[in-house]
């Protein structure tokens, strides 16, 4: 994952020159494949509230940003183990039952 995100500060807040007030918040990630499944299910919400805000091209750039995320983050809940489908068979044979 990209190791900038560690770097913003928590919440920060801006305007743009339009007038419009922008706020900005990092989430911190801790770990854990609990974690990486409330950051798929926020791109889910992102994906489903982008229509009102984004059209045109912009608006299949960014359901195709939203869909890599997802593959991404799904790798690496993967990887941290909790969420992984165990095989049944498998537990049933280390139990020693």
């Amino acid at each position: 994952m990209n190791r900038t995100v560690f770097a913003l500060p928590a919440r920060s807040d801006y305007v743009t020159r339009g007038g419009l007030a922008i706020t900005r918040v990092a989430e911190q990630f801790t770990g854990g494949a609990n974690r990486l499944d409330d950051l798929i299910n926020l791109c889910e919400g992102l994906r489903a509230a982008l229509p009102s805000v984004v059209d045109g091209d912009a608006m299949g750039h960014a359901v195709v940003a939203i869909d890599e995320a997802v593959a991404q983050y799904r790798w690496h809940r993967r990887l941290a183990g909790d969420a992984r489908k165990r095989n049944a068979f498998l537990q049933f044979i280390y139990k020693g039952a």
